[in-house]
């Protein structure tokens, strides 16, 4: 299982002589490239929700100066936190069978 609760596929042997088997095949590579896509877009997304929540949560926008030590320190607290509650999330989800 991947780390996004996809299921790893095993490979099957193809008979290349079949039509079906060609077919089963070509159904195979999308599937696998549909996942890798869903995949690609979680990430998008979970990036855009941590940087905004942190962000906000952790740094002050009205001061023009660099993020200091203790922004720092908040924000690597609060992106290990959001990670650690998204893995709950997914894996409670995946127990649930949804």
């Amino acid at each position: 299982m991947s780390w996004f609760g996809f299921k790893k596929s095993t490979p099957a042997v193809k008979n290349v002589g079949n039509g079906e088997d060609v077919m089963s095949s070509e159904v195979d590579l999308l599937k696998k490239s549909f996942a890798r896509q869903l995949q690609a877009n979680y990430m998008k997304d979970l990036t855009s929700a941590i940087t905004v929540k942190c962000f906000h949560t952790c740094v002050d926008v009205s001061s023009k100066s660099p993020i200091d030590k203790t922004e720092g320190s908040c924000l690597s607290l609060c992106c290990d936190r959001y990670l650690d509650a998204f893995k709950v999330v997914l894996f409670t989800l995946q127990s649930r069978g949804r």
